[in-house]
């Protein structure tokens, strides 16, 4: 199947393709139902002819996600002999297209959940009042004695986010720094930093994606668990699901990691990860990055990754547990890239498909064996 830069067909909606890329574009449509079938959509989808619904655009995507696998002869991605999948993200709805842009970012952040997960995205207040995010409403609820924590105490005003299960969510800070959380996630934060000498972000779990604007002179430090990160300018990913074993992936810039107290502290390079080893010091690694802060585009990217740490990243977007006949299961690898708005069980059968591993999904818990 030919590939092509999703950033050309975009160009030639918006009427400003070079002749080059027009030419790149009708040989590509020119080479697959599939294409043209995808394009019309597409155009459906921006207005330019009668509307389609989300469900269609969903159903459609399995619908070619299979077909490609039937042609390839394939029960689960292999990057050796199938294009990488992107998803565009077009009014929160994604659409598949057979090549990955190596710098595309995703453009909408704020992705409805699944469906099943109709718990909302909210911000508690220091007096206690309970906001949907989603729909900016008034104060829902009350709730009391919710700020119990600690790293809020200095904090102007402090705030805390909620993001459930099946849900990602976009905001800004009051410097203009960018925050991205993951599902299953809390982050404390103060209405602004006036008046502080540091900017100060508490992960309580989850995880969180920052684009810091730069100040040198007040540091931004992201505490979690026992680990502060101080960041000086940069874009980076902290992994706090395991609150005594946090992970920070530096994507451009640097971060200085070290232990709550301590003031030694190491340096972060982009592509490397920093986390505490066995005997409790610090350690920096070169990590898949991609792979890591893929959830960002609302994707599970799983690249040479152990069955158990995808259970655990599938448990932590679905709200399942996971238990294992064989421990040997654990370290069984995968390949795989699937949009995050598949219902579980869909995810588990594209797992299955050309391996001895088998699921059994009843009541929110999965059986590997």
């Amino acid at each position: 199947m030919k590939k092509i830069d999703w950033h050309i067909i975009r160009k030639v909606f918006d009427k400003t393709a070079t002749l080059a890329e027009h030419r790149d574009y009708q040989q590509w449509l020119e080479d697959s139902d599939v294409h043209r079938n995808y394009t019309k959509h597409i155009k459906d989808f921006d207005g330019t002819s009668p509307k389609v619904s989300e469900e269609e655009l969903q159903q459609l995507y399995f619908s070619l996600f299979l077909s490609i696998h039937r042609r390839k002869r394939l029960r689960i991605m292999k990057w050796s002999s199938i294009a990488a999948i992107l998803f565009l993200a077009l009014g929160g709805s994604w659409l598949l297209f057979n090549q990955k842009s190596e710098n595309s970012l995703p453009v909408v952040i704020d992705v409805a959940a699944t469906g099943k997960y109709d718990d909302m995205v909210r911000m508690i207040t220091a007096d206690g009042k309970v906001y949907n995010l989603e729909n900016k409403q008034e104060p829902v609820v009350e709730e009391e004695d919710i700020f119990n924590v600690e790293a809020a105490a200095e904090m102007v005003e402090p705030r805390i986010i909620d993001v459930p299960q099946g849900k990602i969510w976009q905001f800004t800070l009051s410097d203009s720094s960018r925050v991205y959380v993951n599902a299953n996630s809390r982050l404390v934060f103060p209405e602004n930093f006036d008046g502080q000498k540091e900017r100060r972000i508490h992960l309580e779990y989850g995880e969180a994606y920052f684009e810091v604007t730069k100040d040198t002179e007040k540091p931004f430090i992201v505490s979690v668990g026992k680990m502060e990160n101080t960041v000086y300018g940069t874009a980076f990913n902290v992994n706090g699901y395991q609150p005594d074993f946090p992970k920070t992936t530096l994507i451009k810039g640097c971060v200085g990691m070290r232990k709550s107290g301590d003031m030694k502290e190491i340096r972060l390079q982009p592509g490397q990860q920093g986390q505490l080893d066995e005997t409790g010091e610090l350690v920096a690694k070169e990590v898949d990055w991609e792979t890591l802060i893929a959830w960002r585009e609302n994707i599970f990217f799983f690249r040479n990754t152990s069955l158990e740490e995808i259970a655990s990243c599938l448990a932590d977007w679905y709200g399942v547990k996971f238990r294992f006949s064989r421990e040997s299961l654990k370290r069984e690898n995968f390949y795989c890239r699937l949009p995050r708005t598949l219902p579980v069980e869909r995810v588990l059968e594209a797992l299955e498909r050309g391996r001895t591993v088998h699921f059994i999904y009843e009541k929110d818990t999965v059986t590997v064996y």
